[in-house]
């Protein structure tokens, strides 16, 4: 049975800073493959995605809260 994936909502700057923290974490514990992915999932966000999906966390930019873009 699979697991649905965690939703985590926030401001894209609040996003961009846990993901970015994540990545350095990930690094910390020797677990490259996700660090990476935060990594990206930050820089996406950076770029205007909407959404990213990091391991089993989906990453969602609150509309209300994205400063008007």
């Amino acid at each position: 049975m699979a697991l649905d994936p965690m939703r985590k909502s926030g401001s894209r700057e609040e996003l961009v800073a846990d993901l970015r923290d994540s990545a350095e974490g990930w690094h910390h514990f020797g677990k490259d493959e996700l660090s990476k992915a935060s990594s990206t999932g930050a820089t996406e966000l950076e770029s205007g995605a909407g959404s990213v999906q990091v391991g089993h966390t989906i990453y969602e930019v609150d509309e209300g809260t994205d400063g008007g873009s």
